[in-house]
C-alpha cells in the first residue's frame, strides 16, 4: 500500500468492505422477488445475475486487497463498478435487457467473423458452415452500448467516471498503467 495512507485507514476501509460484502450476502438470502410475467422473470433474473457477478468481483477485490495486491484489487473493482452500472441502467429502464441483448448479437457477430477471417482457422466444414451461416444473419440493427451514455442524466453520472479512471490505468496497457 502506498505510505501517504495510514495503516488504520487502510485497516478501516478494508472492514468497510468486509462489512459490505456480508451486507450484500444477507440481502441475497431475503425473500425471493415476486414476479407477474415472463418479461419482468427475465429481467428479475438478468437483475440477479449481474448482482452475483458484482458480488463475486467485489469479494475477490476484497481478497486482492487484503493481500495488498493493487493492480488486482483496481482490475475487479472496474469490472463492480460496470455490474453496477448496468443494474443501474435496468433499475432506469426495464427495456434495457433489448439493449443487452443487442449488444451480445453484435459481439457474437463480431467474434465469430473474427474466428472465420482467421488465417490460421482450423474449424472443421461443418463448423465453417455454422458460423457462416451465423454472420449472414448479420446485424439486424443491433448495436453496441456505449457505457459513455449508460447513466447520463441519472444521479450516478459519476461513477461512469470512475470506471474510466480505473480503466485507463488498471485495465488497458498504457502508460499510466505501467508507472
Amino acid at each position: 500500500m502506498t505510505d501517504s495512507i495510514s495503516p488504520d485507514l487502510i485497516e478501516e476501509w478494508i472492514t468497510w468492505l468486509r462489512d459490505c460484502a456480508a451486507a450484500a450476502k444477507r440481502f441475497m438470502a431475503e425473500d425471493a422477488v415476486p414476479v407477474a410475467t415472463e418479461e419482468e422473470r427475465q429481467l428479475v433474473s438478468i437483475k440477479m445475475a449481474l448482482y452475483a457477478r458484482a458480488l463475486s468481483l467485489f469479494e475477490g477485490s476484497l481478497l486482492f486487497i487484503e493481500n495488498d495486491r493493487q493492480l488486482d484489487f483496481r482490475i475487479h473493482s472496474r469490472g463492480v463498478i460496470e455490474a453496477a452500472m448496468y443494474l443501474i441502467a435496468l433499475d432506469r429502464s426495464p427495456s434495457f435487457v433489448d439493449k443487452m441483448k443487442d449488444d451480445d448479437w453484435k459481439s457474437r457477430q463480431k467474434r465469430a467473423k473474427l474466428h472465420l477471417d482467421a488465417n490460421d482457422f482450423r474449424g472443421t466444414p461443418d463448423v465453417r458452415d455454422m458460423l457462416e451461416g451465423f454472420v449472414a444473419q448479420g446485424l439486424q440493427g443491433a448495436r453496441g452500448i456505449e457505457l459513455g451514455s449508460l447513466l447520463e442524466g441519472s444521479d450516478f453520472e459519476r461513477i461512469y467516471r470512475s470506471y474510466r479512471n480505473i480503466s485507463g490505468d488498471a485495465a488497458h496497457v498504457s502508460i499510466v498503467s505501467v508507472r
